[in-house]
């Protein structure tokens, strides 16, 4: 509870290259460092390992350790037990035996693992990962991290590749897997709250950040997750709250860009443009900023924007949707209402979706697919009704009678939502 480790992801772009612990440190906004070799003769192996304080670059400790290599698990319990011993930190009984729940038991499933979280947030990235972790779980079923990533992976394919319904079954499968291995996985718990958050289970969204605040109130996962489901519900600044914590936490985990999101539905483009920097070059990222140029009113830049998102991923709903954005920017009605029919018909199951064809009937003036589709939104979770009066995508159509009649539902869940979790 007194530390915040950053994930492994966050230094592999260090392999293999020359980098000191000060820039390393600064870079990743870490106060120490720990970096070590090894030599592998015969059975035997031999570390050095060394704690490192960035802001002096004064080595703290550093120490040799030298056993028989016989299971990469059991050296890794050892080198962990070196580091909090040199950084004498007390875990409590009820954390060492969350950490003891975590150890992977065949080698080979850990490397498809590890493996799988390697590849990068696309639709091509999302299928190698999947079948990387049905491999690791096939040698190994009792590794509950690997179900968690595996729901991950099936979730993003569901939404972003299309997968439809079926994959957003089998994501919450997985996590539900992993969560009856493990009650208190981290992962598995930030996952599943982001999952039921898009599928009109916002209450348990709640339950279940909150539970990794209870696990580790040190946690940018229970922040980011609260961020989440406060946006859907149209609580703001509160989501920005949760989100600036969740950052100061973890600077840079990619999976926190949707920070950005909330800072552009506050208007503070800046920040969002910081946060979809944490994922640079992902369709999401890509797609985001080309949004929030045609927002401000910059098209040509904007059609830049997407067609390098079309050059990444011209297929799934990022396809789709920028599709019917730059036709929209380049003034081709009809074209931009076929492709906003095209995503429709797919079905996504996640509401901010569903709020996203919403934006483009709106923008396109077709007011009862504009309606159609919010009231979609509204009634699988997204219901972020401040921003649904003032944003400029729904300007077109925001007097009819119908839109206010949708934007109605909209503030009742907002003013329920908020009663429920703000007001004492």
């Amino acid at each position: 509870k007194n530390i915040s480790v950053r994930p492994s992801s966050a230094i592999r772009k260090y392999q293999e290259k020359l980098v000191d612990a000060p820039t390393a440190g600064r870079d990743l906004k870490v106060d120490f460092v720990l970096a070590g070799n090894f030599l592998i003769e015969a059975n035997v192996m031999r570390l050095n390992i060394e704690l490192v304080d960035v802001h002096s670059n004064v080595m703290i400790w550093r120490e040799p350790i030298e056993v028989a290599y016989e299971n990469a698990f059991k050296l890794q319990d050892i080198v962990s037990e070196k580091v909090i011993n040199g950084l004498k930190i007390q875990f409590s009984q009820d954390e060492k035996e969350r950490i003891q729940s975590n150890v992977p038991r065949n080698p080979l499933a850990y490397e498809y693992f590890l493996r799988s979280i390697s590849y990068p947030s696309t639709t091509g990235g999302d299928k190698l990962a999947i079948e990387m972790l049905s491999k690791s779980i096939q040698l190994d079923s009792t590794y509950a991290p690997a179900f968690s990533e595996l729901g991950f992976r099936r979730q993003r394919y569901g939404n972003y590749g299309l997968g439809g319904e079926e994959e957003i079954k089998k994501a919450e499968q997985a996590y539900l897997k992993a969560l009856s291995l493990n009650s208190d996985l981290v992962t598995g718990l930030w996952n599943l709250s982001i999952l039921y958050t898009e599928t009109a289970r916002t209450e348990e969204a709640v339950e279940l950040a909150k539970r990794i605040l209870q696990i580790n109130p040190n946690s940018a996962m229970a922040h980011f997750s609260l961020g989440y489901v406060y946006r859907y519900a149209g609580m703001l600044e509160e989501s920005e709250h949760e989100y600036d914590k969740a950052l100061s936490l973890d600077p840079g985990n990619p999976r926190f860009r949707s920070a950005g999101l909330t800072y552009r539905c506050l208007g503070k483009y800046e920040k969002a443009f910081q946060a979809y920097d944490l994922d640079k070059g992902s369709p999401f990222s890509v797609g985001n900023l080309g949004q929030m140029s045609f927002r401000k009113g910059q098209r040509e830049q904007a059609i830049k924007y997407f067609d390098q998102l079309l050059a990444i991923e011209p297929h799934g709903a990022f396809g789709l949707l920028i599709t019917a954005m730059k036709a929209i920017a380049m003034g081709k009605t009809e074209e931009g209402l076929r492709a906003t029919r095209k995503w429709e018909q797919t079905n996504p199951s996640d509401a901010e979706f569903w709020y996203g064809i919403a934006q483009l009937y709106g923008l396109l003036g077709d007011v009862t697919g504009c309606a159609r589709a919010l009231q979609k939104a509204i009634l699988l979770g997204y219901f972020n009704y401040p921003f649904m009066q003032t944003d400029a995508f729904l300007g077109p159509i925001r007097a009819h009678p119908d839109f206010r009649r949708v934007l109605a539902m909209a503030k009742e869940k907002h003013e329920t939502f908020k009663k429920r979790f703000f007001t004492n």
